[in-house]
């Protein structure tokens, strides 16, 4: 079916229109019965192949961790020359003396106070950074984002030995307020 109209400038325009037949449709691919698998869908062995991979790498990740954990168990400060020997002895006395005869506690209060203080202010400081970066434009925008992407740059141990001394003629050495 075919139909003419003229557009706004007066050009004569024409427009066709097809229409399905049903012989068309009868010609399309048959669906397979079951669940169609959509893209970015792992199949069942891409997903335990995935899996396997992560659970391997988790105890690659682990194992330093546990093993430090089964070395603190012997009784002798020499047991990680012959960790095999540490099944027979098993004890958790090294546990007990740095409860018992250190300041833990101390040390623990100050870890979690700076781990959790850090945590704070970084996403704080992060979040509300990157949201005004991403929704609003604003004078000297492209500057600072300059300024963000130098800073990114340098890494950490490059920084070190002048924070120090920063904070050292500040006189914050060995405060929260320097950490």
């Amino acid at each position: 079916m075919t139909s003419s109209s003229r557009s706004e400038a007066g050009v004569p325009m024409s427009t066709t229109t097809v229409e399905t037949s049903a012989a068309v449709s009868r010609t399309a691919p048959a669906q397979a019965p079951g669940r169609i698998r959509r893209r970015g869908d792992k199949s069942l062995a891409g997903s335990l192949v995935s899996h396997g991979i992560l659970i391997v790498a988790s105890l690659i990740a682990l194992f330093p961790i546990l093993w430090l954990v089964f070395l603190s168990l012997g009784p002798d400060k020499d047991d990680y020359l012959h960790p095999g020997g540490i099944w027979k002895k098993m004890t958790f006395d090294n546990y007990s003396f740095v409860l018992q005869h250190t300041a833990f506690f101390d040390w623990l209060k100050s870890s979690l106070i700076v781990s959790l203080g850090t945590t704070v202010i970084g996403v704080l400081i992060a979040a509300t950074t990157g949201y005004a970066v991403s929704r609003m434009r604003f004078p000297g925008y492209r500057k600072f984002m300059w300024v963000l992407l130098v800073t990114q740059m340098f890494p950490v141990a490059v920084l070190m030995v002048p924070m120090y001394q920063m904070l050292s003629d500040l006189q914050l050495i060995d405060s929260y307020l320097g950490l």
